[in-house]
């Protein structure tokens, strides 16, 4: 709780009978700090002690605390008779001395106050007095009927004082509700969330508070009316069932600080070196030159690392807690001595990430041994979970270890934090050696959302291989092979399970079939995934089952790709680690685009090519845009990996499905300012038993608790015509706008302004893709939105054109709808003039407020600090548009749109954009814009 009474009798009598004197017109007034003088004296004579009014009034100027005397002078008769002689002086009990006048004084107040005439002052009987203190021992009795409060608690207490400093207590408070907030899709420090240390000094002027954003009409937060301030008593459900785990979570809160201090001090480090290495560069002033970390627990010291352990155990109803604390310190120790022989050549920053890594991964092993979890039951709380936040320590840790070639212990700590099994070597004598070193427990499964899994099983493997070969070095000739077999037994292992229970994306199912050698279609023969089989995931472009025979390596379906020829732009300097920079094609007179007086990367110069029909190449076979009677070119698009989609899934998916479905636990919304949902960010997933006897129960996250309602709005969905999704969207946004008062409301709502002031062009993107299309992605986001909000096209394109008619051939029949005309918005002319004033090219840019609950890098290891985007207020409230019609000059428009991916000549496809290139090519159009050098293409 905030507030305390006395911990001790000793601090009873300390405070009770502590006296100052406060000097005022030359003289001093001797004052109690808790009591009066008439009170102390009846304390005093209660324990024995009391004065005659001559005597008191003889020590009027003394500021000695009689009661405190009195209680370690006077003897109790059970002392006085002792046969023993204690070596510390006992203390007579006082607590309920002062408890007994105050608590009486109280009474009488009430009497008093409850009687007294208008300027007259009752003096109570001593009947009525006793009365009143019966009445205020039963209303507290009352009160405190609570389970979760102790005995010793219940009785009434009569003095109470704040456990801290006010200020410390409101940062406590401000965490807990800014993590709590923040939600699964924020478990690290940004340097603006509450990801942030109580115990020292910190930035937290710097804290961006989302009640205040949102008076402020910089942020707002349509989902307000999902939280529920007061549920309903009868079943009122606790998000911390005792204050112990509040407790655990405090400290993970502190530890997950400690860490992202001392990440972002190590990459400041590493910076600076790299700044002293090329003298040419020029010094960057806005960054710190270095970041102090304040070691709070003291890890880096064995006693340290003891007191955390205990302080965590402490919270545990644990009854061999001695014995498991031992043990889990030797283990600690252990690996910390391993540690230490690489110590000198590390920085501080660098041992201290280690050191916490290791005392979080055998403190998390200890919890998976012992204890069940509360997110069996609500999956969306893990980021108030102590085992979680242990979790996500350990994980952004591992990197570290890899660096230090310490791939032992890499892999150990990804046992852990994967299946929680407890494995310190590993044996690789078999094909099966490491299969049977392999065990699930299913507390485990709860801790890492579905993409952190998938890429920490990648990471474990490629780990296992550098730790086997290390060991083959050290304990083989030169001339024996590498035997890879335990290696990929463990892997045809890993992937049969992981898919079967969808725990890991098919992203990473991919990238462990390529580790295997084998078509995925052979690899994925007998054995059932739910998401391949969901979001329509093809394994191979052939059905030929010949040719899939006859394949002697990996290979999978593959999109469409357009090849194109360009050159970088070379320098003096060396951009190795830099994005290339081309030259773009020159502009025609008429052209109503944006000019740029700068280089184009690598996506502007694909919007350029697709405009101008460079591209797509006219030699593919099945280019769907290679068609006699359409012509090619007039695209034109945007590059923000998928913002549009996601923008769509906000307006038109989100809110349709919460409205169906009832929010039926309260903790979803844990507070009024949440972009979404926190079950969004559990993915689907099925969880194995702990015995592997292939049964599997479903992890209750966002599309399984709501699955009837998802697939009833997408059936409907994909059934729509063109024009009725464009409404729809309309709809959606017109519904938001009417549901604000007044336009002093409308102007706090700044996503509704973003979302009015291109509410056409979103109209128009929504009737291009189509109902279908739009269906299969939202699908995708609503099955895992952790993992789906990210890996989109670079690019989606967009172009409106009149068909020509069956009665006519003519090529004026067929022609591009010129967007600045029909759309506006983006497209008009005084728009586009803007954007050549500023030198830009882009129409929209990549937007973190387009990922919802969570950052564009959520999953992408350790982001800087304050690196997130900031967003200006709207000063105009724009004028909302006229419903876009399918016609133009009397004629009806058909639009296209295209999702690109962009390559250059060096870089290759990710795994999970394959996977959204093969979603969308099912009923849209997605391919890939490959480029390469002159000399590549000779």
């Amino acid at each position: 709780g905030l507030v305390r009474s006395f911990e001790s009798e000793y601090e009873c009598g300390t405070v009770a009978g502590q006296v100052t004197t406060s000097q005022s017109g030359g003289g001093g007034m001797k004052r109690g700090v808790v009591l009066s003088a008439e009170e102390r004296r009846e304390v005093l004579r209660m324990l024995g002690g009391g004065k005659s009014p001559k005597a008191a009034a003889a020590t009027q100027s003394d500021c000695t605390n009689e009661v405190l005397s009195q209680m370690q002078s006077q003897k109790t008769l059970l002392s006085a008779f002792s046969a023993t002689k204690s070596k510390t002086t006992s203390l007579l009990p006082v607590r309920k001395h002062v408890d007994k006048v105050l608590l009486r004084k109280l009474a009488s107040k009430v009497v008093s106050l409850s009687k007294s005439r208008e300027g007259q002052v009752y003096a109570p009987k001593k009947a009525e007095v006793d009365n009143a203190l019966k009445m205020i021992e039963s209303e507290w009795n009352d009160a405190t009927t609570d389970s979760f409060m102790q005995q010793s608690q219940r009785s009434v207490l009569s003095t109470i004082r704040l456990r801290e400093a006010p200020l410390q207590t409101l940062r406590r408070l401000m965490r807990l509700f800014l993590c709590a907030g923040g939600g699964p899709g924020s478990m690290r420090g940004d340097g603006t969330n509450g990801w942030r240390s109580c115990l020292v000094e910190g930035d937290w002027h710097k804290v961006e508070y989302p009640g205040l954003n949102s008076r402020f009409g910089l942020e707002a937060y349509p989902l307000q009316k999902y939280f529920v301030a007061e549920p309903d008593h009868s079943s009122v459900t606790r998000v911390f069932e005792t204050l112990n785990e509040f407790a655990l979570f405090e400290i993970g809160a502190e530890l997950r600080s400690s860490i992202d201090q001392a990440i972002e001090a190590y990459e400041t480090e590493k910076m600076i070196r790299r700044r002293k290495e090329k003298s040419s560069m020029v010094t960057d002033t806005s960054q710190p030159d270095s970041v102090s970390v304040v070691d709070v627990f003291h890890l880096l010291a064995k006693d340290g690392r003891f007191n955390l352990v205990r302080k965590v155990l402490s919270c545990l109803d644990n009854p061999n807690n001695e014995l498991e604390l031992l043990t889990i310190c030797r283990k600690i120790e252990n690996d910390v001595q391993q540690l230490n022989t690489i110590r000198d050549s590390m920085s501080e920053h660098e041992s201290l990430i280690l050191t916490t890594s290791i005392v979080c991964r055998w403190m998390l092993q200890f919890r998976i041994n012992s204890f069940s979890t509360s997110l069996i039951a609500r999956p969306w709380l893990r980021h108030i979970s102590l085992d979680a936040i242990l979790t996500y320590v350990t994980w952004d840790a591992v990197p570290f270890l890899e660096k230090r070639d310490l791939y032992v212990m890499a892999s150990s700590s990804l046992m852990t934090i994967l299946f929680g099994t407890e494995v310190q070597s590993f044996y690789f004598g078999g094909p099966d050696a490491l299969s049977n070193q392999f065990q699930y427990n299913q507390h485990a499964q709860y801790l890492l959302p579905r993409r952190n899994r998938g890429k920490a099983i990648e990471r474990l493997l490629i780990d296992l291989t550098h730790a086997h070969r290390k060991s083959h070095k050290e304990t083989s000739n030169k001339t024996t092979p590498l035997d890879l077999s335990p290696i990929q037994g463990f892997c045809r292992l890993l992937l049969g399970n992981t898919a079967i229970s969808c725990s890991i994306p098919f992203s990473s199912i991919r990238n462990l079939a390529r580790r295997l050698k084998a078509p995925l279609t052979k690899t994925m023969d007998g054995i059932s995934n739910d998401e391949m089989q969901l979001l329509h995931i093809r394994l191979d472009n052939v059905s030929s089952s010949d040719e899939i025979e006859s394949c002697t390596g990996y290979r999978d379906w593959t999109p469409e790709t357009d090849v194109a020829v360009a050159n970088a732009i070379s320098n003096d300097r060396d951009e190795s680690s830099k994005r290339c920079a081309f030259v773009g094609w020159e502009s025609n007179d008429n052209d109503n685009r944006p000019e740029s007086t700068r280089s184009l990367n690598v996506e502007e110069l694909a919007l350029e090519l697709y405009h101008s029909a460079r591209l797509p190449n006219t030699n593919d076979k099945d280019n769907k845009d290679n068609v006699s009677n359409v012509p090619r070119g007039n695209w034109e698009g945007w590059h923000n990996e998928g913002g549009h989609a996601r923008k769509l899934f906000r307006i038109v998916f989100l809110q349709d499905v919460l409205e169906s479905t009832p929010v039926d636990d309260p903790t979803i919304f844990l507070t009024p300012y949440q972009h979404s949902p926190h079950d969004l960010h559990v993915g689907y997933q099925k969880i194995a038993s702990d015995d592997c006897n292939k049964k599997f129960s479903l992890i209750r996250g966002f599309y399984e608790r709501r699955r009837h309602s998802v697939e009833a709005f997408l059936s409907k969905l994909s059934q729509q015509t063109d024009q009725s999704v464009s409404h729809l969207v309309y709809d959606s946004v017109k519904a938001r706008w009417d549901s604000h008062a007044n336009d002093e409301s409308r102007m706090k709502d700044v996503p509704l302004l973003r979302d009015v002031a291109e509410l056409r062009t979103l109209s128009m993107i929504a009737a291009g893709l189509g109902g279908q299309a739009l269906s299969s992605m939202f699908r995708a986001l609503a099955f895992d939105y952790r993992h789906y909000s990210g890996g989109l096209p670079d690019l989606l394109l967009a172009r409106a054109r009149c068909p020509s008619t069956h009665t006519s051939g003519d090529s004026k029949d067929n022609h591009f709808v010129d967007l600045g005309e029909w759309i506006g918005e983006a497209f008009c002319k005084d728009y586009i003039e803007e954007e050549n004033l500023n030198h830009s090219i882009s129409m929209l840019a990549d937007r973190d407020d387009d990922f919802l609950g969570c950052s564009k890098n959520v999953d992408s290891g350790h982001a800087k600090f304050s690196s997130k985007k900031k967003r200006q207020k709207i000063s105009v409230i724009p004028a909302f548009p006229n419903k876009l019609q399918l016609m133009y000059s009397e004629n009806l428009v058909e639009v296209d749109c295209m999702f690109v991916e962009v390559k250059s000549a060096n870089d290759r496809l990710d795994a999970r954009q394959e996977d959204w290139l093969n979603i969308i090519d099912m009923c849209g159009a997605a391919r890939v814009c490959k480029f390469g050098s002159k000399k590549q293409s000779k």
